[in-house]
């Protein structure tokens, strides 16, 4: 699953992972990014490197003081 964002300032990036039932899956910690355009890469396993079910999940980003949230499915 690719995660395109586009920052317009400096931030710390982070993106968090959570199944349907909102427990939290995966954490993506990209540190300190410049303005641009990016895109990351989430295979699907978990924080211990198991594989997710298929299913829905909710990945959220927290941009400095800012946070998007949006679903996405995860089919194998």
């Amino acid at each position: 699953c690719y995660i395109p964002f586009e920052l317009d300032a400096k931030n710390e990036v982070s993106f968090r992972v959570y199944d349907s039932r909102g427990q939290l899956v995966r954490v993506l910690d990209l540190g300190q990014r410049m303005p641009g355009r990016y895109r990351i890469q989430w295979d699907g396993r978990d924080d211990r490197g198991d594989e997710g079910a298929n299913g829905v999940y909710y990945i959220r980003m927290n941009a400095g003081e800012s946070s998007f949230l949006k679903k996405a499915a995860l089919i194998k």
